[in-house]
């Protein structure tokens, strides 16, 4: 199970105060055959908090005009601030481990605060998710409500505790509680009498139509699609600004008008907004796609990105569904941590998408777990497969297939601040080439200037967790590495590989060229900051740079003694194992279009990255993009074709660097631990 404070979808309790005598739910609308979806605000009203009516005769009370056009995955707070039970505050949420909805506890909403306050077994396995818990005004009773996505999507279920400082939640049944059909996503929470106005205008008038009731929860064990949200503070309050975008006043259509107009991002966009019935309402965009008619292959696709890469993704696919009128992507762009944690329990859920891009280490992993369709077919008729970048069609074979397209190529760069070498005395124009030349600039540009051990200025900004890998380009300089070249076993203990790490670890510890403890997007923001004088980055960081006004320019990274290398880091595209013949003949189309010239001409126009093809020069606008290109001949992947990548990497030797720099073990116990627990891993996976 992952963190209790962050993985899942959670949400915290809302107690009943005094005066209460009603209970209000914000919902969107949604049915399996999407006829009756309805991304916009909805709004009910229950005397009870289980049978529940419509108003403004089940139409939305607000539809937005931004973005999208969707508004998603309401959650209603209360603007004062409250507490559950004797101090306590309780989140339920589900797990991305096991598919199962927990309940947690902690009486400081600090963050992590609810880590190890877990006290309940897991109240259902799969098909159920974003768990909401309110309270009865006037007894202690409490109740757990849930969303199924599978196998029936946009179903709600409920339990009942008499106590909820137990385990123990029992399911209701149809005769006990009803919803307004059709609802997804809902959000409940209590309210005074007087909030809802009279009965026949604001809440018995206005019945939803059809009634529903919600259904005995199903009995399953199947991992499911999981949303990640950060559990709100309940206990604080709601943001004045939002209260301001609304009134107290019936819901009609005018509320349109008080809508926020930002713009919401496709399947991650969060919009704020006070209703005056209750509290706070948080919604998020996003939908499966399916395919709406017979003449139309639908296709999802989902990915991440950052900088320029998504609106220059969007625009490529947009041309592809303009010149292929009988296709259609849809792209759904989400942060990298939650596109991950939702990836596989969607796979394994039968929802997973029919494209996915993402990095290439991560490509064994899923083709081992089978949710992967190989693509040599695809390789074997399309002859622009031929250019593509040689490293980045070895990232994606595993056991000898080939399990995605090479979507990105780009080498890392030594990124430096051309003010601050001047600053220090050295030549901007002659950035390191050796690492005596590069230790030397290190300290120089280390400055501690109130002599009170703490630098306020670094020679470099070196991530060590969070963060496209780094620390193996400094292995691989010293003729060292992570495994051995078969990747059978463990390298870390070579004479190579210790002394790049006693190398980087004198620098970093005694020299205090770079902080320690650092993410990806902290190292960049130091550099962008003027905090670091160097960093190792590729193409997405570039942009924010240029837009902070930081004189900077690239120069590859310096060879070691043995010789030099940089990670070439590869994003690839694949197809999801349980397509139709007709969905994958349109999935290989798209692959086609997107390795082509014209559209990788865009991509690295829009993007700032290299082209993906070996034929292909960079434009004459951006010449970053032809540096990044240029050291494609000294780029190699980590650790291609590892299963185990992600928890050799970063669960195993980012955390030893840390340990070995913070002094909490020695460069030869430190790496030999790893080593032996390396080996451990890959003798566990055969």
């Amino acid at each position: 199970m992952a963190a209790v404070a962050l993985a899942g979808t959670s949400r915290l309790a809302a107690l009943a105060a005094p005066g209460d005598a009603a209970y209000v739910m914000g919902y969107c609308t949604e049915s399996p055959s999407r006829i009756a979806d309805r991304y916009a605000l909805h709004l009910a009203v229950s005397m009870d908090g289980l049978q529940w009516t419509a108003l403004n005769q089940g139409n939305p009370v607000a539809t937005p005009t931004a973005g999208t056009g969707g508004l998603r995955d309401p959650f209603i707070m209360r603007k004062q601030n409250v507490h559950v039970g004797n101090g306590t505050n309780y989140l339920y949420y589900k797990s991305f481990a096991d598919g199962r909805l927990y309940g947690a506890r902690s009486s400081t909403l600090n963050p992590r605060s609810f880590d190890r306050g877990t006290y309940t077994t897991g109240v259902v396995s799969g098909g159920i998710e974003a768990p909401i818990v309110v309270k009865a005004h006037n007894r202690n009773e409490w109740w757990l409500w849930g969303d199924s996505f599978a196998p029936v999507n946009g179903e709600l279920y409920a339990w009942r505790s008499g106590d909820i400082n137990t385990n123990s939640w029992t399911p209701l049944t149809k005769a006990q509680a009803s919803r307004p059909r059709p609802a997804c996503r809902s959000a409940r929470t209590t309210s005074p009498t007087a909030t809802c106005g009279t009965p026949t205008t604001s809440c018995a008038s206005t019945p939803s139509s059809p009634r529903s009731t919600a259904r005995t929860p199903p009995s399953r064990s199947a991992t499911d699609h999981v949303r990640r949200t950060s559990p709100p503070a309940a206990s604080r309050g709601n943001s004045g600004d939002a209260r301001r975008s609304w009134t107290t006043r019936r819901p009609t259509a005018a509320a349109n008008e008080r809508l926020p107009r930002a713009a919401v991002r496709r399947a991650a966009t969060a919009l704020a907004v006070v209703a005056g019935l209750t509290g706070a309402l948080l919604t998020g965009c996003g939908t499966d796609v399916e395919r709406s008619s017979t003449s139309v292959t639908r296709l999802s696709f989902w990915s991440g990105y950052a900088g320029p890469a998504p609106s220059t993704l969007e625009a490529i696919v947009d041309e592809f569904n303009a010149a292929n009128p009988d296709v259609r992507i849809e792209v759904s762009l989400m942060p990298w941590d939650v596109f991950f944690q939702n990836l596989l329990p969607a796979y394994f859920s039968e929802g997973g998408p029919d494209l996915a891009a993402f990095d290439s280490t991560r490509v064994p992993q899923y083709a081992q777990k089978g949710v992967l369709a190989p693509v040599d077919d695809w390789f074997a008729a399309e002859p622009a497969s031929n250019a593509l970048v040689t490293a980045a069609v070895d990232a994606v074979t595993y056991q000898g297939s080939k399990y995605a397209v090479p979507m990105t190529f780009t080498s890392l760069k030594l990124c430096y601040n051309r003010a601050l070498f001047t600053e220090a005395g050295l030549d901007p124009d002659q950035p390191p080439t050796t690492w005596d030349q590069w230790r030397t600039a290190l300290t120089r540009l280390t400055r501690d200037r109130d002599d009170d051990g703490v630098p306020e200025q670094h020679g470099i900004a070196l991530p060590d967790h969070e963060a496209i890998p780094v620390w193996p380009i400094l292995l691989w300089g010293h003729g060292g590495d992570i495994l051995t070249p078969d990747g059978s076993r463990s390298a870390l203990t070579s004479p190579e590989a210790v002394g790049a790490v006693r190398t980087w670890v004198d620098l970093v510890a005694r020299e205090h060229v770079s902080p320690t403890g650092l993410s990806g997007t902290q190292a960049e923001e130091l550099f962008r900051d003027g905090k670091a004088a160097m960093t190792i980055t590729g193409p997405w960081a570039t942009g924010g740079f240029q837009a902070a006004g930081v004189d900077f320019d690239l120069a590859p990274v310096p060879p070691g003694p043995f010789r030099q290398a940089t990670l070439g880091t590869t994003t690839s595209l694949a197809l999801n194992a349980e397509l139709s013949p007709e969905k994958k003949r349109a999935a290989h189309r798209f692959l086609s279009h997107w390795v082509g010239e014209q559209a990788q001409q865009s991509w690295m126009k829009g993007s700032g990255y290299p082209s993906i093809r070996l034929d292909q020069y960079p434009p004459n606008d951006n010449p970053l993009v032809g540096q990044f290109a240029d050291d494609a001949r000294i780029a190699q992947p980590v650790m291609p074709g590892v299963v185990q990548f992600a928890k050799i990497h970063d669960d195993v030797f980012e955390p030893a660097i840390r340990n070995i720099i913070s002094g909490e073990a020695g460069v030869d116990d430190g790496l030999a631990t790893a080593s032996r627990r390396i080996d451990e891993i890959l003798t566990e996976t055969g």
